[in-house]
């Protein structure tokens, strides 16, 4: 990260306070995001070369709803860590967006 970037660059966070939480919920809430960011990653890690929607990740994860699993998969892929690699048909028989592990995470 250069000078320039801190000024023009968003924060990067996991949780997304559309509910205004504030104090020990907001913090709460932020680690149980980043939690969750990193099982997803992890489980990709070991599954290099296999693509998922996020109804397909959300079968290995049947405490978290498709929501989070959703968001977890948008900031991982905004953080440079996964890709989208087309879309499949999914649950509901609607397209679903595939993602994959990003091999080289530093190329955005």
């Amino acid at each position: 990260m250069n000078q320039l970037n801190i000024f023009t660059s968003p924060p990067k966070r996991a949780y997304f306070n559309t509910t205004r939480a504030n104090g020990d919920t907001l913090v709460k809430r932020n680690a149980k995001a980043s939690s969750q960011n990193a099982l997803i990653l992890s489980f990709f890690q070991e599954r290099t070369g296999e693509d998922f929607t996020a109804w397909e990740v959300s079968r290995h994860f049947l405490n978290y709803p498709i929501t989070s699993i959703r968001r977890s998969l948008n900031t991982l892929e905004r953080d440079g860590k996964l890709y989208r690699n087309g879309m499949r048909n999914g649950d509901y028989g609607r397209e679903n967006f595939i993602y994959k592990l990003k091999l080289n995470p530093q190329t955005k």
